[in-house]
């Protein structure tokens, strides 16, 4: 009986696919044959399909490897970086010895670097892979970015495919790379992480291509992420990197598309429950700790296996967070994660500590501290037992910034005694946590003229400039119900200048956080209204242009670093030249700009 739905019968009969019996075969009076439709899922088949690929493109890398010329022959370009030492092979070097030498040098180029450029390769040679990567690990520290490196270079070579870094992670790596070699980060003096195999036929990019690929990679890993979370694979790979695309996009000055990638890794970490990891120790965690946030729900996630890998998850929850509040606080946007407020989804996690600290088994329950302590106005510290590391402080910092931008919005539209109690609470809640960092002379050198930062130095200040930020605004805010808060407002914009200028002297700008630049922003306008005030009064005992000097050259170094604060600083612009309107013996410096 024929089968009157194959291709070649459709074709030549021109079955009209109608069922339960097409008009061909009642015509013939004939039972009518045709495939039952699928009714497998399609994500199922073609994750089989996939493998079967995979599979059959095994097998003929094994056969290719077998052939002197196995890689000329190869349909398709490796997925696996080409190592830098191939498997000794008499036939090839018998081969290659009958021919030129050039014939020899081109070869081995092939073998490097695959058809086409180096860069367009499925995924990079060893040599390429291995320089990129160093760059990166250079420099990852100023993004705030942290993970364990040495669990990373271990799955680089891993024997099986699917514990390697997924690309989505991998890609991200390159992007930035490229993007420090654009702002000139290129020489770090830190050792490398990686070796890069040379030998003939080995050539490594060139420097000042890398600035020229940014939106190739940024194509490549937009694509990475989205292969990653169409088939669930390597979630946390793709978590971190959404963060390296997320931070790339901001420091573009292209926050819309950064935001739109952010959301997508905000609520995957929502739905893996990395926002309620409330202890860093390994053996107090249990299933309750990472809930699934809907019921019945799969779990996206496995639990973590070992301490590194419950630390990595804490850090990565906290570099997403860190993400949703510069884009909260600097855009404007509606924040991706929960407020710290809902009883229902709350952020539980605990703040982070160094990965050093989980590596040496050092990190007990006493550490277990999250927002909840840092918003709690009342729990007064006593002394400092237990100081954060400078990142913890940089987040708390930020925290308690984004929170006092939304409740002085909040306010302002609805004046209630409940808010001004909010707002109270919040400002006790900054003077505690201030309270717990190191005085300004943390910052001062006086025996250099050229103040030398460290990273640790970075989480400091920037804890710093953003808690005086968060206390501008609470001073703006209520400066209007009381007349105190005026005095109040103007001593943050000077210690807020005063950092602006150990950043700018210490030659930190380029490392900061835009929420920086917003800081200073409010300094500007404080300082600059004072000054507008009080022009012909008596001469004040501090001296206010200094300091807003100072602090407008801090923001425009920082614009450079985020073409996004661009229009704040011609903001900044016009109130300055209204000062200079006065008749001001503004400081030349700013005037030069």
């Amino acid at each position: 009986m024929a089968d009157c739905r194959t291709p070649f019968s459709v074709w030549m009969q021109r079955c009209d696919g109608a069922k339960p019996f097409c008009a061909i075969c009642v015509k013939a009076n004939r039972e009518c044959k045709y495939e039952k439709p699928i009714t497998r899922p399609v994500y199922l088949v073609l994750q089989e399909r996939l493998a079967v690929l995979e599979e059959r493109y095994q097998t003929l890398s094994e056969e290719a490897a077998l052939s002197p010329f196995g890689f000329l022959e190869s349909p398709a370009p490796s997925t696996d970086p080409v190592v830098a030492n191939p498997p000794h092979n008499t036939a090839t070097e018998d081969l290659l010895e009958e021919r030129s030498d050039e014939m020899a040098v081109a070869l081995n180029r092939i073998s490097y670097r695959g058809e086409g450029r180096w860069y367009e390769a499925h995924a990079l040679a060893t040599p390429h892979r291995n320089f990129m990567i160093n760059i990166f690990l250079q420099y990852h520290k100023s993004l705030h970015f942290y993970f364990h490196i040495p669990t990373f270079l271990k799955r680089l070579d891993s024997p099986n495919p699917a514990d390697r870094p997924h690309p989505a992670f991998s890609e991200a790596m390159y992007l930035m790379a490229c993007y420090f070699v654009s702002r000139g980060f290129s020489s770090g003096s830190h050792p490398l992480a990686l070796e890069i195999p040379t030998g003939s036929g080995v050539e490594l990019p060139r420097l000042t291509e890398l600035p020229q690929l940014e939106e190739y990679f940024l194509r490549r890993a937009r694509q990475a992420l989205v292969d990653s979370l169409s088939f669930s694979d390597r979630l946390m790979d793709f978590l971190r990197g959404s963060v390296l695309v997320t931070l790339y996009l901001y420091l573009r000055g292209r926050f819309l598309e950064g935001y739109h990638i952010h959301c997508g890794a905000a609520r995957l970490a929502l739905s893996c429950g990395l926002h309620r990891i409330e202890s860093h120790v390994f053996e107090e965690i249990t299933s309750g700790h990472i809930p699934s946030t809907g019921a019945p729900s799969i779990m996206l996630l496995k639990p973590p296996t070992n301490q590194i890998d419950l630390a990595e998850r804490i850090t990565t929850f906290w570099m997403i967070y860190l993400c949703d509040k510069m884009s909260s606080v600097c855009a404007g946007f509606v924040g991706a994660l929960p407020d710290e407020g809902s009883a229902i989804d709350a952020v539980r996690t605990v703040f982070p500590r160094r990965i050093e600290e989980y590596e040496a088994g050092t990190v007990t329950g006493i550490y277990n501290t999250s927002l909840t302590e840092l918003f709690n106005a009342t729990s007064r510290p006593s002394g400092n037992p237990l100081p954060d590391i400078p990142w913890t402080v940089t987040l708390k910092g930020l925290s308690l910034l984004d929170r006092a931008t939304r409740l002085g919005a909040t306010f302002r539209l609805d004046p209630t005694d409940a808010n001004i109690l909010a707002i109270r609470n919040l400002e006790s809640a900054t003077t505690n946590f201030r309270s717990t960092l190191p005085p300004f002379t943390y910052f001062v050198i006086p025996t250099s003229s050229a103040l030398s930062m460290s990273y640790q130095d970075l989480g400091m200040f920037i804890g710093h400039t953003s808690s005086l930020g968060a206390l501008l605004e609470i001073h703006q805010t209520l400066v209007d119900i009381d007349e105190n808060e005026y005095d109040a407002r103007l001593e943050c914009a000077v210690d807020v200048a005063k950092l602006a200028r150990v950043a700018k002297d210490g030659g930190l700008v380029h490392s900061c956080l835009i929420s920086a630049g917003y800081c200073w922003s409010l300094a500007v306008r404080v300082l600059v209204q004072h000054i507008e005030s009080n022009y012909g009064a008596e001469p004040y005992a501090v001296d206010y242009e200094s300091h807003l000097a100072d602090v407008v050259t801090a923001l425009e170094l920082l614009s450079i670093t985020f073409p996004a604060l661009l229009h704040q600083f011609g903001q900044v612009q016009i109130a300055l030249g209204r000062v200079r309107g006065l008749g001001s013996t503004f400081s030349a410096e700013a005037a030069e700009f």
